[in-house]
């Protein structure tokens, strides 16, 4: 098989998944809005001016509508200004009311169209435009050319199409009392038929009407002030009562009896043993002393050796039991 075929199928393979991804991302089936919609529409009331286009603000900034256009489109694609120019803000979760100058019913719109020719009519195409001429939203009813998917439906006299707050919003609940009355008109996925309910009791709101979904404001917690401590006063000390020592009564004290001494008993005399007398023992060439006691016998003897021509001397000492 030629390799230039291949890389032809291979090529071919990548441009297939890119336009599959393309056409997935641009499949929307739920989505919040995050911007400036058009959140209810009305074509015809008692009268045919009695007409009016609603604006919703979802996000969380007041957002300044100054030079910007809201255009109707026929079928046949002829393009003409509603409000060439509006003029004010729109607050976050807030409503701008746009109507027709003969515009007649209890709500008084925000601003009116710039034109009494100005009108809407069935099959017709809602613009919304930015400051830069770029579209921010459209609606497209009925047979409608320029929708956003599927057209919605087209609003009798006396009734009127509203954008959804969640997916689930049908018209009972999107009526007055109804669980999504007070949640807004965010719900946004690119599909006209699939965003907007039919009323039949329209509910145009203004500038001053209520923010949906009611935004909170948290309530700031107090700062507590610490309570000053009293300052304690001093108690006053009670002065202490002076208790009368008791007198105490002198007793006599009894004379002591003198305990006699005893007589010291008489000493033993001694009597001095007798002094050794020594007897010298003539030794030739020693001398001896002996001393005597009845116990022992000492004698000291003074030897003399020669050596020589010198003669040394010396004690000898030494005792026996008797």
């Amino acid at each position: 098989m030629p390799k230039g075929f291949l890389r032809g199928v291979f090529y071919g393979l990548i441009l297939l998944l890119v336009w599959v991804m393309v056409s997935e991302t641009k499949r929307v089936y739920s989505a919040q809005a995050i911007n400036i919609v058009i959140s209810e529409i009305q074509i015809g009331g008692g009268t045919a001016d009695d007409e009016f286009v609603e604006l919703y603000n979802p996000t969380e900034n007041e957002v300044d509508l100054t030079g910007w256009a809201l255009k109707r489109k026929t079928a046949g694609g002829t393009q003409s200004n509603l409000v060439a120019s509006i003029a004010g803000t729109i607050a976050a979760h807030g409503y701008f009311l746009m109507a027709h100058p003969s515009y007649h019913e209890l709500t008084t719109p925000d601003q009116p169209y710039s034109a009494t020719s100005s009108a809407l009519a069935a099959n017709n195409t809602v613009l919304l435009y930015d400051g830069d001429d770029e579209i921010v939203d459209k609606v497209g009813m009925g047979t409608a050319t320029d929708k956003e998917a599927s057209s919605s439906g087209v609003p009798a006299a006396g009734m009127s199409i509203e954008r959804k707050a969640e997916e689930s919003s049908t018209a009972l609940t999107m009526a007055s009392g109804g669980v999504d009355e007070m949640l807004g008109n965010g719900w946004d996925t690119n599909n006209n038929l699939n965003d907007f309910v039919l009323r039949e009791g329209p509910e145009p709101q203004r500038k001053d009407s209520d923010l949906e979904p009611v935004v909170s404001t948290p309530t700031p917690t107090p700062t507590l002030e610490p309570t000053p401590s009293p300052t304690p006063e001093p108690s006053p000390s009670p002065t202490p009562e002076v208790t009368p020592s008791p007198t105490s009564t002198l007793e006599p004290s009894p004379t002591p009896s003198s305990t006699p001494s005893p007589s010291p008993s008489p000493s033993p005399t001694l009597e001095p043993s007798p002094s050794p007398v020594p007897t010298p023992s003539p030794t030739p060439g020693t001398s001896r002393i002996v001393f005597r006691d009845a116990f022992v016998t000492c004698r000291v003897e003074r030897v003399s050796l020669r050596f020589f021509f010198f003669t040394i001397s010396f004690p000898r000492f030494w005792c026996d039991l008797n």
